[in-house]
């Protein structure tokens, strides 16, 4: 090998060695990306109602009790009937004892969200869910009831029902 081809071979590795300290130095320099998303807290329920639903609002509705696992108790209809505005008839209910916050999402076979409550503190209801459309038909959409820890929002757990919906 002459001597000009040893002094470029010299200056190509020199180049690369140069390289590589780059790279390194700037991927230690980087600062790690810590934030993967921001939770943004559900809003609560707009005017709920206090206490539970007298009796006689929920006569003759297919009104029933769920106990939760972290004891969370919510009532609420099986047959959700929707009017032509898209406002589903619920009945949604967090009872008195409850420890969590509690919110109801309406979803449909696909899993998109129909509607949803804003969340509910013990002994609060509501009795209607604004949906993002008049559904076309009748059917079976599941009910999500969330729970949240009051004031972090942690989750305390979920639970699905299915309930009927029935479109006029």
């Amino acid at each position: 090998m002459s001597k000009k081809e040893i002094s470029i071979l010299a200056v190509l590795a020199a180049l690369i060695v140069a390289a590589v300290i780059t790279v390194v130095a700037v991927r230690a320099n980087r600062q790690p990306e810590t934030v993967i998303g921001q939770f943004t807290p559900p809003p609560f329920a707009s005017e709920p109602g206090e206490g539970t639903p007298a009796s006689a609002e929920v006569e003759g509705l297919p009104y029933g009790t769920l106990t939760l696992a972290e004891g969370a108790v919510v009532s609420m209809v099986s047959d959700v009937t929707v009017d032509e505005q898209g406002s589903a008839e619920v009945w949604f209910t967090s009872h008195p004892d409850n420890t969590a916050w509690i919110m109801l999402r309406l979803l449909d076979a696909q899993g998109n969200v129909l509607g949803e409550t804003g969340l509910l503190k013990p002994g609060q209801y509501v009795r209607t869910v604004q949906l993002n459309g008049v559904p076309q038909n009748s059917g079976i959409v599941l009910a999500k009831i969330l729970t949240y820890e009051p004031e972090t929002y942690f989750s305390m757990g979920s639970a699905n029902a299915q309930v009927k919906l029935i479109v006029p």
